[in-house]
């Protein structure tokens, strides 16, 4: 069990110092703060990669893609694989994945592009209606996991609620990094939004009400497709088939002056030809006269890089003529922002259906 346990965490992103081995007198927050405390030599408060080593929760746990890993972020990382040792040791994980509420029905693994190269079984979505559903919203969700890992099963909270609220909830997979691209993986969520669009109805969805969700990479890959009219061209369709969009906390809304600026994971995931960087950049492609959707940009965790980007990226878009409301949530990380959101009680999930229920009611686009 114990070889269980470990290669588990090791996939997770966490292994501690002594492989699990808490001293019986010590609290959970005693052990975190003992081992980050080793690790953090500079005693500056975040692990760089070169104080981390090869330990393999690093790439995991720096949640922002930033090259340096906050207490929080190493925090929520430890966290997460204590809980999967002490389930792993009870016997109750089997796979990732949330439990499909009574009164919803599931279509699993439903292909949505005919595309070549890379993982193309990754080419599939999946499909939560409540049952008997008829002329509902749509949201379709797309995770993260810095474009090269993640899976359309970790829907979180968000597939429950949205199901519940009276919405046809959507999650997608594409194809990851390295064996595609970044345009690639636009292109694939492009053909998911085409997909829904022309399959709504058949699902009980409205095709005129279809909204976007994404996460960090997630994030990014929805926010281009919802400015790069492009995308959504070359698949027969145009901007005006998103109703709206939800952008949680991603740092790559302006991807020129992500990859110029240097820091973090960008410049390897985007690369650095020019052309390409403007194609995968939706800062690049908010111009007035698109019917580029209203966006609603989440920013966790009082990060002021992506603070900063969001900004810019509102006040492009209000030039624009389109809406744009930049929510902060510095109570949030940026895995418990993704977490939380469709939890009883969660500010920023209120928010979210603030901002969906005034574009349903017809007032802005």
């Amino acid at each position: 069990m114990r070889a269980l346990i470990g290669t588990t965490l090791v996939l997770l992103g966490w292994v501690p110092l002594g492989f699990g081995q808490e001293k019986t007198s010590q609290t959970p927050g005693e052990v975190f703060g003992e081992q980050f405390k080793q690790l953090d030599r500079d005693g500056d408060g975040r692990l760089s990669k070169a104080e981390a080593g090869d330990r393999p929760f690093f790439a995991r746990a720096d949640a922002d893609g930033d090259g340096m890993v906050t207490r929080e972020e190493a925090q929520a990382a430890f966290v997460q694989a204590r809980r999967l040792r002490q389930r792993l040791g009870q016997g109750v994980i089997s796979r990732p994945g949330t439990a499909v509420p009574v009164g919803v029905v599931k279509s699993a693994d439903v292909r949505y592009s005919e595309a070549e190269g890379g993982k193309t079984e990754l080419l599939t979505l999946d499909v939560y209606r409540p049952k008997d559903a008829k002329g509902l919203s749509v949201m379709v969700y797309v995770h993260g996991g810095g474009w090269t890992r993640g899976d359309k099963a970790a829907v979180g909270e968000k597939m429950p609620f949205f199901c519940k609220n009276g919405y046809v909830f959507v999650s997608v997979n594409y194809r990851m990094l390295p064996e595609t691209r970044v345009p690639d993986q636009a292109q694939d969520v492009a053909a998911a939004v085409a997909w829904v669009h022309d399959h709504a109805k058949e699902y009980g969805g409205n095709p005129d009400r279809i909204f976007l969700m994404g996460h960090s990479a997630g994030a990014h890959l929805v926010s281009v497709v919802a400015t790069n009219e492009t995308l959504l061209g070359n698949c027969g369709k145009d901007l005006s088939a998103i109703k709206g969009l939800i952008e949680l906390d991603t740092a790559a809304l302006d991807v020129v002056r992500t990859v110029a600026s240097g820091q973090g994971m960008h410049a390897k995931v985007f690369g650095a030809n020019p052309e390409t960087l403007k194609l995968i950049s939706p800062y690049e492609h908010v111009t007035p006269g698109k019917s580029i959707p209203p966006f609603m940009l989440v920013v966790a965790d009082n990060n002021a890089g992506k603070l900063e980007q969001s900004n810019a990226m509102a006040k492009k878009l209000r030039e624009a003529g389109v809406r744009a409301d930049v929510v902060e949530a510095p109570d949030k990380t940026h895995g418990t922002l993704n977490q939380d959101l469709g939890k009883a009680g969660d500010k920023v999930t209120e928010k979210v259906m603030v901002f969906l229920g005034a574009l349903m009611k017809g007032g802005e686009r």
